[in-house]
């Protein structure tokens, strides 16, 4: 099988796990990891857990994902963080943009890992609200990296200016 027909597999919820429908679209574009689950870099899918504002997914890295040979890009691992802990952001009621976003890599990630993100917001100052999320994999036995993010409120009518580079 050539790696151009390897495809990311459909996302399957773990037990208690809601599938989101839709994240709140913005601006003209799209979320820049949902949707497409024939990509062959990244495919993410986001989930609730009942009675929880914790985010979970299912974060698949393709081939064009590679970094290291046979490994996901640091990069790759960043952006999901930076998208998780964005939507944990909005599932807790935020309005939110990325101010930093700092990753700690302990292992690895094989391409065609099919890993778990759970993403949280822990404090909220003022108009800073602080994530913090963990990749693991599919058997939650192993932690790949785990990250720390600083989002700052926004109101729409800020993001919509910015959108639209008004």
């Amino acid at each position: 099988m050539d790696k151009l027909d390897i495809l990311a597999p459909d996302p399957v919820p773990e037990e208690g796990w809601i599938p989101f429908i839709k994240l709140p679209n913005l601006g003209e574009g799209q979320s820049f990891l949902w949707g497409d689950t024939a990509k062959n870099r990244l495919r993410v899918a986001y989930f609730l857990r009942k009675g929880d504002i914790t985010v979970f997914a299912r974060a698949w890295f393709g081939w064009a994902a590679e970094g290291p040979p046979g490994h996901a890009h640091g990069g790759s691992i960043l952006t999901v963080f930076d998208e998780g802990m964005g939507v944990a952001t909005w599932v807790a009621g935020y309005l939110t943009l990325a101010a930093s976003v700092k990753a700690d890599f302990r292992r690895k990630i094989p391409l065609g890992t099919d890993a778990i993100l759970e993403a949280r917001v822990y404090n909220v100052e003022r108009r800073k609200v602080f994530t913090e999320a963990k990749l693991y994999d599919p058997q939650h036995q192993h932690l790949f990296a785990e990250a720390q993010g600083l989002y700052v409120m926004q109101d729409a009518d800020q993001i919509s200016k910015q959108a639209l580079n008004v």
